[in-house]
């Protein structure tokens, strides 16, 4: 085929019909360029291409970065191999989150393509921040605009020293508003009292997880997802018991992430490497109405409540998934 096709999809991101990743032409990669900053997250199919294609490809994309996370590629160090084998019962990325957020500069995004499947489950769902953020009334987007969120990555790495990221950003690439937090990273908030930033943060992970922000991948053997870190969340679904599910993945390197209330760029491409940080202020959850609070340990189970939080009815039906065991 030639050119490239694009449709949208229920929850987050496109499908995207092209010819092998390979073989774009400069014109049809802008159609990607352009897709991938409009939805964040693009789905793309029957790529059976080999490694060295898929790190050529993602060349065009930025600059791929090694991922301490995950076993290398033998030929390829900036290539990861995701593997879960049947004697395994703990999958990479479990639980919802934005991968390495905890990081000064936090991936620009990662090219993830199906190499070894189970013959059954292994979907992963990607949440859309961008459509979580704009569904917020405008009282609620402002005060979080003024809020910087606390990242730490999980327990047992070799610090714990947070990073402060803004909790909406400005996306490089497309200049929109966007909310940045994750439960499996985000664990409080700057002059904030512990306590009132886990119920905020959890209110607002429970808003960014609802169904009409969600969509749940289904891979088949060449799939390939392409998703911005900065404005997608995902979740990698562990229900294949006793089975091999391998994937190989390219990270690309980040750049600052500037506050939502700094100017929007001019001419958002992806070619931009600009941002910086700016100052918070303090509000209650409570202002923000967004729902009952989640109850913490679903989020982060490491994180000490130093004082008991408001009853509230429990929200059985959400799941944040399984974090990996405690170190």
């Amino acid at each position: 085929m030639f050119g490239v096709e694009i449709e949208a999809v229920d929850g987050a991101g496109a499908e995207v019909r092209c010819d092998d990743i390979s073989r774009l032409s400069n014109a049809t990669f802008e159609q990607l360029e352009t897709a991938f900053r409009d939805h964040g997250l693009l789905y793309l199919r029957e790529q059976f291409v080999t490694d060295e294609a898929l790190l050529d490809f993602a060349r065009r994309w930025g600059t791929p970065q090694a991922d301490p996370e995950v076993s290398p590629h033998p030929r390829h160090p900036t290539m990861g191999v995701v593997r879960k084998t049947p004697s395994e019962t703990v999958n990479l990325g479990g639980f919802w989150h934005a991968d390495r957020s905890f990081d000064p500069l936090p991936p620009t995004g990662s090219l993830l393509l199906a190499r070894e499947l189970p013959f059954g489950g292994g979907s992963t769902r990607f949440a859309s921040m961008y459509d979580a953020y704009d569904a917020l009334d405008s009282s609620t987007r402002r005060t979080l605009e003024s809020l910087r969120g606390l990242h730490r990555p999980l327990p047992g790495a070799a610090s714990d020293t947070p990073t402060i990221h803004p909790l909406v950003i400005r996306h490089p690439i497309s200049g929109r508003a966007v909310l940045y937090a994750n439960p499996a990273y985000t664990t409080g908030i700057v002059d904030m009292e512990p306590t009132e930033a886990l119920g905020l943060l959890n209110q607002l992970f429970e808003h960014c997880t609802l169904p009409e922000f969600v969509h749940d991948f289904s891979w088949e053997p060449g799939s390939l997802v392409i998703w911005d870190n900065r404005s997608v969340m995902h979740f990698a679904t562990n229900d294949y018991p006793g089975q091999t599910r391998v994937m190989h993945r390219v990270m690309i390197e980040g750049v600052p992430l500037q506050a939502a209330a700094s100017p929007a760029p001019v001419d958002p491409t992806l070619a931009q490497r600009a941002g910086t940080t700016v100052a918070g202020a303090v509000v209650t959850a409570a202002m923000l109405g967004l729902g009952d609070v989640i109850e913490p340990e679903k989020a982060r189970p490491d994180i000490e409540i130093v004082s008991e939080a408001p009853e509230q009815e429990p929200l059985d039906e959400l799941d944040f998934g399984s974090l990996p065991p405690l170190a």
